[in-house]
């Protein structure tokens, strides 16, 4: 299995490290997408590497969406190739965790509705429940990567 992240520019450390991190405990390899392949910061300084740009990702190649909150997703939901990999997996009933304000950016397809503390799609299927606090995903994830995500997270 393959994780994808979606990132930019000052995105929450905390809540792109630690699905990063859980998802290899677990054995997925795990790819970090931004609008520009190099070297993003997050909001407190801290660097990583985005290994694809966004226009280089094929969503068939991923099994699970990631996106961390932070003013990172408020610029990817402006991001007309952030939105169209959102919605091949939201289409594709795809497991998606979005951070924070992660949601902005699946809001922005059109393709979810729901009231705060859920998201599902107009066809009723749960697309995320997540917070900083406990990582825990709702829907398809099989085997030994949703135990990954059912566990609270490591102290940082």
């Amino acid at each position: 299995m393959r994780g994808l992240i979606l990132t930019d520019d000052d995105f929450e450390e905390a809540e792109l490290l630690v699905p990063y991190y859980r998802l290899q405990e677990v054995g997925l390899e795990v790819d970090i997408a931004a609008p520009r392949r190099g070297r993003v910061r997050g909001e407190h300084g801290y660097p990583v590497e985005a290994g694809k740009a966004l226009a280089d990702v094929a969503p068939l190649q991923h099994d699970v969406l990631v996106i961390p909150g932070g003013p990172a997703a408020e610029a990817l939901s402006d991001d007309k190739t952030a939105l169209k990999i959102a919605a091949w997996f939201i289409e594709g009933h795809r497991p998606v965790a979005a951070i924070c304000h992660g949601p902005l950016v699946l809001v922005a397809t059109g393709l979810i509705v729901g009231p705060s503390g859920g998201i599902v799609t107009p066809d009723g299927v749960a697309v995320l429940v997540l917070s900083s606090a406990l990582l825990a995903l709702v829907g398809w994830l099989p085997g030994t990567a949703q135990k990954a995500w059912s566990k609270p997270a490591p102290e940082l």
